[in-house]
């Protein structure tokens, strides 16, 4: 999948940064964690989606950009995070 917007990360770039971040964050293998994972199935809850969403906002491939508080906590799966991030960055 190609570039997602002026930083230049692709889908597959955000992809993987997600899933190493969602997986140390749950300590689960990221092997078992793609784009359709459900959140609910790592048994993240909404103020676990938050501590996500701050991880990742402290990210280097986040370039400085900060995802407002209650979008994190509208995703259900990897790829609905996925989006939300391509979307901002």
């Amino acid at each position: 999948m190609g570039p997602s917007n002026l930083k230049g990360l692709s889908t597959t770039q955000i992809t993987k940064g997600v899933i190493a971040t969602v997986a140390k964050f749950t300590g689960r293998d990221p092997s078992k964690i793609n784009s359709k994972t459900k959140f609910s199935d790592l048994l993240v809850d909404g103020f676990d989606l938050v501590a996500i969403g701050d991880k990742i906002d402290e990210t280097s491939w986040m370039h400085g950009v900060k995802i407002p508080v209650q979008q994190w906590q509208n995703c259900a799966t990897i790829g609905d995070m996925v989006k939300l991030i391509a979307k901002y960055v």
